[in-house]
Order: C-alpha cells, then structure tokens, then sequence
C-alpha cells in the first residue's frame, strides 16, 4: 500500500491569503474551496497551524514576503517553503517538558486561540482583520495573552530565548537543515 493510502482523509486544511494586512492561517471546513488568493496547507495538525501563526514564522515571513503597497503578500515558495520549523527530538533542552509534550501543548494552545478568535468574530460581527486591528497589540486583550502562551511554546520547541535574535536562529537553522538535505539525512518539515 502507498504511503498516501494509508493517510486518514484530513478534517480540515488551512489557508491564509495572498495579500493581506495580517497574513493569519486559519483553519478551513473541507467543505469551503479556498480561491486562487489563498494559499493552502494540505494539514490538519493545529501543532502546525500554531507554529505558522506564531511570532517564530512571523519573524520569517515578514523576512521573506513580498510587498504590495502596506500589504503583506504571502508565498508558498519564499516564506513557506524555506521556513526552517522545530527539530523536537529528546535531546531538545524546554525547561523541563519532555520533548514530545511541547507539540501537544502547542496544539492545545492553538486550538484555544482559534475557538476565542471564532467566538469573537462571531459575537461582534468582525472579520479576523478587525479583531486583529483591534486586539492584537492590547496587551490586556485575550488575544494578545493567548498569542503570548502559543508564541512561548514555540519558542520553546525551537531552543530559542527571548533574547535571541529570532531571524539569525532561522537563517542559521535553515542552512544546517539545508546541510542535513544535501547529506542524505532526515529533518523534520510541515509534514512531519
């Protein structure tokens, strides 16, 4: 049986537009089509969701897109593609959590930020631009604590502090995966 066989079908995917003052993944029902403005993640794994909407792939993208206008443009190939994402293995130092605990709080974390974004789009009637306008700069919001929660575990999962300069950790794990791929040896990627 192929390797694709074998997959369970997905429960959703995420997509986030092409141009858009935000760039925030959200998670699409497999009933919705995402349009040709979008850009897809075949994934249903909010452990990957809340890496691509934490500061870490913020950091990388806001390095890596395109422009237009005050707009952020968003692409696969540059801002996706090369996105180093975190090399959990047991030997991953996170202040005490064993290194397979990280991507499941990450999840959860994720999976709570989304219901609180729905929940409030939902009540006021706002777009997710709106909300994100409003809230995500408020350090008293709940949007911004919850992004605050998700942006430390990942942070975590990476190795990375606070103090670090996020996109020269990036640009140096993107060259020892880039390394690893031209060895032959196995890194972990969105699909892992």
């Amino acid at each position: 049986m192929k390797e694709c066989e074998k997959r369970l079908p997905l429960s959703l995917y995420f997509a986030v537009p092409r141009v858009s003052k935000w760039a925030i993944f959200i998670p699409f029902p497999l009933n919705w089509l995402a349009g040709d403005k979008s850009v897809v993640v075949a994934s249903d794994d909010l452990y990957l969701l809340g890496v691509l909407t934490s500061k870490v792939h913020r950091t990388w993208m806001n390095a890596q897109k395109s422009t237009l206008g005050l707009t952020i443009a968003y692409t696969h190939n540059t801002c996706f593609e090369t996105f180093p994402f975190p090399q959990l293995n047991p030997n991953t130092k996170n202040k005490g959590l064993k290194p397979l605990a990280l991507p499941q709080q990450i999840r959860v974390t994720m999976q709570e930020l989304h219901q609180y974004r729905s929940q409030q789009m939902e009540t006021k009637q706002w777009g997710i631009t709106k909300l994100y306008n409003e809230y995500f700069h408020e350090p008293a919001s709940q949007l911004h604590k919850l992004h605050a929660k998700l942006d430390k575990l990942v942070m975590e999962a990476y190795g990375f502090s606070e103090n670090d300069d996020l996109l020269s950790k990036l640009l140096e794990l993107n060259l020892q995966l880039a390394e690893r791929e031209k060895q032959g040896l196995s890194i972990i990627g969105a699909k892992n």
